[in-house]
């Protein structure tokens, strides 16, 4: 649940994606909505929005904006606020103030917010953050589906942290929706040992699973100890198609907990990336939702390959979530 959730917004696709995001999590819990607008000048803002108003009115009118968008999200407790100075120091400093509950942030921006996946500000942000966030980015294809009309998404779950509280935003903006909700697993082939101790309840499991991953190479030197006991997992990819079954109950039970109406599950193998791209135009999907940071070919998907590819290739909106 969310009470109060910040948007920092300067004009651009992302931040304004990021606007009706943010509204329509505020409708879904009646959440306070804070606006925020960082003064960088009028040399950092398009060009269209320069020939509307002067520099100093320039902020209030990317404000008036976004609370357009949030509102016709459905957000109804909005407050528009204007700061400066650097931009990453003033949004911590705005949510560490408001008590915020959740960042929305556009994954590029104008002037000195361009470049926000691997920039100052949106790694500060991250990093630093009293709370969850979530970076949106606008589709980069032409023509690309918009989360302003919201269907159908899909959230890649993987069983980690950052996984579920994807699975969990997912599920908020289907309930709030009505969007059909489709839940991807990946079979985890890259993800170690260790890793897949952490997943699963091990009560759960077949007998062969629980043996292959209580595997204890202490006693020897060798890495390749535990490289063969992992293909072992690997091999006939049977406990990793029953692990992923159980991550995806777990999600899907989730996504019912927290109001989602038309869920639907499937388990796919290969390259992450690809399957999530596959998954999500097959769904004819308004977003694609995933977890920050995850196991496996899943892992630093801010900065990581993953990330970048769904991003480069969508034809919808993405959201990355910590």
């Amino acid at each position: 649940m969310y009470r109060t959730i910040l948007v920092p917004s300067d004009g651009s696709p992302h931040a304004n994606d990021a606007a009706h995001v943010g509204g329509l999590l505020a409708a879904r819990f009646d959440a306070r909505l804070i606006l925020q607008h960082i003064a960088l000048g009028k040399d950092a803002v398009p060009r269209a929005l320069r020939d509307q108003a002067e520099a100093g009115e320039l902020g209030e009118l990317l404000l008036d904006a976004a609370e357009r968008t949030a509102r016709t999200a459905g957000a109804e407790r909005i407050e528009a606020v204007t700061d400066r100075g650097d931009p990453g120091k003033r949004i911590l400093e705005r949510a560490n103030r408001e008590s915020v509950d959740l960042i929305v942030m556009g994954q590029r921006g104008h002037g000195l917010l361009q470049g926000l996946p691997v920039g100052s500000v949106t790694h500060k942000v991250v990093q630093a953050a009293p709370c969850r966030c979530a970076t949106v980015r606008h589709p980069s294809a032409e023509g690309g589906r918009k989360v302003a009309d919201l269907e159908s998404l899909l959230v890649a779950s993987d069983g980690s942290p950052h996984g579920i509280r994807a699975v969990e935003l997912a599920s908020d903006l289907a309930a709030t929706t009505g969007a059909r909700l489709s839940l991807l697993h990946v079979l985890l082939a890259e993800a170690t040992l260790e890793e897949l101790r952490h997943l699963v309840d091990f009560d759960q499991l077949t007998p062969a699973t629980r043996e292959t991953l209580e595997f204890d190479n202490t006693t020897h030197d060798s890495e390749e100890i535990e490289a063969e006991a992992y293909r072992s997992v690997v091999a006939g990819s049977a406990a990793l198609e029953e692990i992923g079954k159980l991550i995806v109950e777990r999600a899907k039970a989730v996504a019912c907990e927290r109001g989602a109406k038309q869920v639907a599950s499937v388990i796919r193998d290969g390259d992450p990336a690809e399957r999530i791209l596959q998954g999500a135009e097959a769904q004819k999907s308004g977003a694609i939702v995933l977890g920050s940071r995850g196991l496996g070919m899943l892992k630093s998907l801010v900065l990581g390959s993953v990330s970048k590819k769904v991003d480069r290739l969508a034809h919808c909106t993405t959201i990355a979530v910590t």
